[in-house]
């Protein structure tokens, strides 16, 4: 036998026994794992590349044979009679292209997980798995929803998105009662079964990126809804029903067809109201007082009717890209307006430079086009002249009455005389704005147990107030115009807040001490000297909505941001970025979030 041959039988010999020995370490692996789930009921082979569930799975619940009983199994403290149901099962990040029937061997089973996968079908006996709380099907290749979950009352969690699902079964809905979170994105369905109105338990409804042309009238009957998102759609019209949604916090119809809205001043509920990237020509009639954030950039609308003006909560208003030419003063005297939002509009009554300054500009100009008797503030009338006495008693009442006081321009003496004064009310929103205070007066830490809302906006406070920090009921924060530089680490205590507008101050940064609150829905920082964006600090805040950063000097914007699929808004303009480039910038958040994800190096 010649060298060579000799060396080529050793080679593969060599790579047989690697291969044998890889095989049996693989098997040691597993059956120590097994071993584990037996105590513990809880089994996790995710990423272990398997293209088929190991025959030894499906007997994880079955007790020894004679022969293992009598082995020593006390050695290691583990006795075979003290086995745990299998309750949770990940099967997550593998290769599986079926699921056998034989999964009905654990009805005790209460999450299982098999997200990212190439599974085309699941056996029907999943449905009978009567213990079953939260199931992921997400990122697989099921086509079609054929099967009924009969026997899982119990399933709270439904999680399907990113397949390629066409149909749901006409029954399918019957059977989630109970089910609160149902996630049907990123597939392909053209229409929803009625039986949509079975979903009597559900608060999250997820159907965005679909291709949905209409929703059935049944929609109407999911009372518990509070949130229902249905962007990235091709939906033409909406029922009348969905006015019947009474617990709707936020609806998303962002990038549809709409032509027409219907009538939803019943949703008294509803918060968020996103119509970005539609066909509207017009700001719809019948919206809820109850709404904070009003978004309809991307549109047709040509002016503002008057009803907006009776949302009296609303906080942000953005109507950039559409045909507006003019924008009615009064919606300078919308007390709680923050943030409007109005660049790639036709308008001529504001100038160029006011628009790109942002909000707080738009609005102070906005106010100095109100006729005089608008503009004055309304002082209390009577047929008798008042004492100045009986004045302040009328001013207190009504401070008493809204628990709110607003001192815009007062000097720092009087604003700290007139909070000493009302120490007896629980003030729950304070305004002491265009005051030139450098420090929060003392009086106001009097009311850190009952405050919600302050604003210190336009005056002259280097430091951030110490005393904030105790004012652990706060849910909105506005600090802006001011020359603050930093925010200590002690602000998360703040655990209730949801809004922090820090616009025209001094940050170079994100203050990293604000990704320490989870709570955090909107961060508004424009006109700062903010140069870089932290993805990661960031991607701690799972309920942050809109990240507003105008008028910074930023250069570039991590593409890794464009995953961070919480942020519903994100302003950018302003900046001296090259990418991405100002077309994409003005079509909205959606399609720079796209961009975004489309630079990242796989």
């Amino acid at each position: 036998m010649s060298n060579r041959n000799r060396f080529q039988r050793s080679r593969f010999a060599a790579a047989a026994a690697n291969k044998n020995a890889a095989n049996k370490n693989g098997a040691n692996v597993l059956s120590t794992i097994l071993k584990q789930s037996r105590k513990s009921g809880v089994l996790n082979l995710s990423n272990q590349e398997f293209d088929a569930v190991p025959d030894a799975v499906w007997t994880v619940n079955e007790a020894p044979s004679q022969e293992e009983r009598s082995m020593d199994f006390g050695a290691s403290g583990d006795h075979w009679w003290e086995m745990a149901d299998l309750r949770k099962l990940y099967l997550s990040s593998n290769k599986l292209q079926s699921l056998s029937d034989k999964i009905a061997k654990f009805p005790a089973l209460q999450v299982l997980d098999l997200q990212d996968n190439v599974l085309t079908s699941l056996p029907n006996c999943i449905g009978e798995l009567e213990n079953l709380e939260n199931f992921n099907i997400s990122h697989n290749q099921l086509a079609s929803v054929d099967f009924e979950f009969t026997s899982a009352e119990r399933l709270a969690v439904l999680v399907m998105m990113h397949n390629k699902i066409e149909n749901i079964s006409t029954n399918f809905f019957l059977s989630l009662k109970n089910c609160q979170q149902l996630n049907i994105s990123h597939n392909v369905l053209r229409q929803l079964p009625a039986s949509v109105q079975h979903l009597a338990s559900v608060r999250h409804f997820n159907l965005s990126n679909n291709s949905l042309i209409s929703l059935p009238i049944e929609i109407g009957y999911i009372q518990s809804l509070t949130l229902l998102d249905l962007d990235d759609n091709s939906i033409e019209t909406l029922p009348s029903s969905i006015g019947k949604l009474t617990k709707l916090e936020q609806l998303y119809l962002r990038n549809n067809c709409l032509t027409t809205f219907p009538n939803i001043l019943s949703c008294s509920s509803l918060k968020e109201l996103c119509l970005a990237n539609n066909q509207l020509k017009s700001v719809p009639d019948g919206l809820p007082k109850s709404l904070a954030i009003l978004e309809l950039r991307e549109n047709k609308i040509k002016s503002l009717n008057d009803e907006i003006l009776k949302i009296d909560k609303l906080e942000r208003l953005d109507l950039a890209n559409n045909d507006l030419t003019q924008i009615n003063p009064q919606v300078s005297l919308m007390e709680n307006l923050k943030v409007i939002t109005l660049e790639g509009n036709p308008i001529k009554s504001i100038r160029r430079d006011i628009i790109n300054r942002g909000s707080a500009a738009i609005l102070k100009y906005l106010h100095t086009r109100l006729p005089t008797t608008e503009a004055e503030e309304e002082k209390p009338t009577s047929a008798l002249p008042q004492s100045r006495a009986n004045q302040a008693l009328t001013k207190t009442h009504v401070i008493a009455a809204s628990k709110k006081l607003t001192l815009n321009g007062a000097d720092e003496s009087k604003a700290e005389n007139e909070l000493s004064q009302l120490t007896d009310i629980d003030l729950i929103d304070v305004t002491l704005s265009k005051c030139k205070i450098s420090h929060v007066p003392t009086s106001l830490l009097s009311y850190k147990d009952s405050l919600t809302k302050l604003c210190l906006s336009f005056n002259q406070l280097s430091e951030f107030p110490a005393g904030i920090c105790e004012m652990t009921r706060l849910t909105h924060l506005d600090l802006s115009c001011n020359l603050l530089r930093l925010i200590p680490s002690q602000v998360k205590a703040l655990t209730a807040l949801r809004e922090i507008n820090i616009v025209r101050n001094q940050f170079t940064q994100i203050p990293e001490s604000l990704y320490s609150i989870p709570s955090l829905e909107h961060i508004l920082a424009d006109g700062n000297q903010i140069s870089c964006i932290d993805v990661a600090g960031l991607s701690s805040l799972t309920a942050l909505s809109t990240l507003s950063l105008k008028n910074n000097d930023i250069t570039s914007v991590p593409p890794e941001l464009g995953n961070l699929e919480q942020i519903k808004t994100l302003g950018i303009d302003g900046n001296r970025l090259r990418v991405p480039r100002q077309a994409i910038i003005q079509k909205g958040t959606v399609a720079v979030m796209e961009y975004l994800r489309s630079r990242i190096v796989q």
